[in-house]
């Protein structure tokens, strides 16, 4: 096909062909010189009877009198032009992608070219795929034929112009399976053998152990096999984080986030702004003190007022003027401010940062609600002995302590929050003394994601504090009490936390608190001393009690025009997964999916139950054969790998056999 060239660009070729053919001796010669006056020059014409194209290249030589140009002929074969300077290169359309269904086995297209400035050429090819082309070169009633089976095919349009410029375009010939008749269809019920909770402990994501930091200590599920944890804690300072003003120090952070990813694991974390150990790595020190929180804020807060302050940092002593830690004046609005500030910069982080093609918002399962307290547990136990040693002005008021829950709620909307136990102990530790008022904003406050749970402290620890607080109800707030409002917290946010840090009492409730609080993980480490079998096999005991346990006891499939799936769903768990999770099925033919489709049952918030869930999903057409039927739970997010449940038949891929 031609495109006509404007006719004054045709009759300027034509005249400056004519000259260079009669000044030309020989292809193989020099190039000439002529002297021509000052105008439009051709850059390039086509030698009809070689075939070739000559270019011409100007170079302008200018003097007082005249202005010369010196015409230098190059026979290059057209072919191996790219696209010569002046030309107007081709254009190539190879039309829409396309879906072809079988029993169809060819499908025909028709490609668009051009050249506005001379003649073209069109070639069709393949790149990849099954099939054969038919009248590959010309641009209409060409076809690809002889698809027998689904796959993928991906065609080329080339369209190459007169002075050999190409222009290419691709096309992707998708073939599908032929659609299955589904028949008059049947039903057929089936059991599915369910894993005894007398088996070893389920490695599953979000519940039982979790690893903490980079310790495993005990080997779960039993003796001498260490499984890698699914879940990963760790909690480190606002100073490390942050050392000078707004300028973000990610690569601890990062490097605990990417190590995960590499172990396919999701991360929990917290960041705290005072931390009274002393370990270089993660505090910083200044004025005679240790601090976990940047200098430049310790900097802001002692030009106001009422200033940080410092305090030894011996447990159960009061305030010292000697060399000790730094504490902030929580009331600060210096530090309001900044705490909001760092919370904002982690989640902007969080939500544009991606390694190795994964997502961090895909891998982050809850954040800490810091900020006040030892370590940012929300106590002062190793500040103060008792509640109002504070110096004048820096005990945080119960409008800071919001304010504190605040800066996480409203800056990390899309994550789950996690708060501390003893924020909500209403009054009852005395170092620390939160008052009831607080524990209830705590308890009924919520970022988009939903409410806060719960990070327990001091898992295994059989003090008065936690049966007072938890178990014998003794505190309300507005005609609520805080008890009921505590444990039911599972029901739609998880509780989790860290085991206490001393082996003396041997965890010998450990595994009696999990399942009264309807505990979801907790930290396999921390522990202080290596610990002893007895240890052992409480925090294995502990572990398989938490979280939830999942499975299907039987069900049935209608095949069909009017096809259905229904399956008796059951937590034996004491808690739901809280993560999303999509349920799949699949009906198979060997290794090849010839049905697939989405039940309506979400695993997420999924509570115990007594006895199974019947949950029946209407799927019009399912294809009526001997087939195989199995489901897993897919994170839509594609980070996770299909949810573990306590059912057998476990495939490779995740997914299970139900029939």
């Amino acid at each position: 096909m031609k495109k006509l060239r404007p006719f004054l660009l045709v009759s300027a070729i034509i005249a400056w062909a004519m000259i260079l053919v009669k000044c030309s001796n020989a292809p193989d010669k020099s190039p000439d010189e002529m002297k021509f006056s000052a105008g439009i020059t051709p850059s390039y014409f086509i030698d009809k009877a070689t075939g070739d194209t000559i270019y011409l290249k100007d170079s302008i030589i200018t003097n007082s009198y005249t202005t010369t140009f010196k015409i230098v002929r190059h026979f290059i074969p057209k072919d191996t032009i790219v696209n010569p300077p002046g030309n107007i290169p081709p254009t190539a359309n190879a039309g829409p992608d396309k879906i072809l269904q079988l029993p169809t086995n060819k499908i025909f297209f028709v490609g668009d070219g051009g050249d506005v400035d001379g003649q073209f050429t069109v070639q069709w090819s393949k790149v990849s795929g099954a099939g054969v082309i038919v009248n590959g070169t010309t641009l209409v009633n060409a076809s690809l034929e002889q698809l027998t089976t689904p796959g993928v095919t991906v065609l080329r349009l080339i369209v190459t112009d007169d002075k050999g410029a190409k222009a290419t375009d691709d096309m992707t010939v998708t073939v599908i399976a032929a659609p299955v008749d589904p028949g008059t269809g049947s039903t057929t019920s089936f059991n599915v053998a369910q894993i005894p909770f007398s088996d070893p402990d389920l490695n599953a994501p979000g519940r039982g152990a979790e690893q903490w930091h980079s310790q495993n200590t005990v080997n779960i599920p039993s003796e001498g096999t260490n499984t890698q944890r699914l879940d990963v804690y760790f909690r480190t300072t606002w100073w490390k984080l942050e050392p000078t003003k707004d300028a973000y120090n990610w690569s601890y952070f990062d490097s605990q986030i990417n190590t995960a990813i590499n172990k396919r694991q999701k991360v929990s974390f917290g960041i705290m702004s005072v931390y009274h150990d002393n370990e270089p790595d993660i505090v910083t020190t200044y004025d005679n003190g240790r601090s976990s929180y940047p200098q430049y804020l310790h900097a802001l807060m002692q030009a106001e007022s009422v200033k940080d302050w410092k305090t030894n940092m011996a447990e159960n002593a009061a305030p010292t003027t000697g060399f000790g830690g730094w504490v902030p004046n929580y009331n600060s609005s210096n530090y309001l401010n900044r705490l909001r500030a760092l919370n904002t910069a982690i989640y902007n982080h969080i939500m544009t940062t991606s390694f190795n093609g994964v997502r961090y918002q895909d891998v982050i399962n809850s954040i800490d609600v810091r900020g006040y307290g030892n370590y940012g547990e929300w106590h002062n136990a190793g500040i103060v002995t008792t509640a109002g040693q504070e110096p004048t002005g820096t005990r945080a008021t119960v409008a800071t302590l919001k304010s504190i829950i605040d800066a996480h709620t409203q800056t990390i909307p899309t994550i789950q929050l996690n708060i501390i136990m003893t924020a909500f102990d209403a009054d009852w530790l005395n170092h620390t003394k939160t008052p009831t008022e607080v524990a209830y904003y705590a308890l009924t406050t919520r970022n988009t994601y939903g409410p806060l749970g719960w990070r327990r402290d001091n898992w295994g620890a059989t003090d008065d504090y936690i049966k007072d607080l938890l178990e014998r109800n003794t505190r309300s707030f507005n005609g609520v009490a805080l008890n009921t409002l505590i444990m039911a917290r599972w029901q739609t946010a998880p509780i989790t936390g860290e085991p206490m840090n001393s082996t003396s009492n041997e965890f010998a409730d450990f595994e009696r608190q999990v399942r009264l609080y309807h505990g979801a993980s907790f930290g396999n480490g921390n522990i202080t001393t290596s610990p002893g079998a007895t240890v052992k096999n409480n925090f294995r005991a502990a572990s398989k009690a938490a979280g939830y346990r999942l499975s299907i006891s039987s069900g049935s499939i209608t095949t069909g025009a009017a096809g259905k799936i229904t399956l008796n769903w059951q937590n034996t768990g004491i808690a739901p997964t809280y993560e999303n999770w999509n349920t799949v099925f699949e009906l198979k033919s060997g290794s090849t999916v010839v049905w697939t489709g989405t039940s309506k049952f979400k695993a997420k918030l999924f509570l115990p139950t007594t006895a199974p869930v019947a949950v029946v999903d209407d799927f019009p057409n399912i294809p009526v054969g001997n087939y195989t039927l199995t489901v897993k739970l897919v994170d839509p997010t594609g980070y996770r790998a299909p949810l573990v449940m306590a059912i057998k038949a476990k495939n490779a891929d995740g997914s299970y056999t139900l029939k």
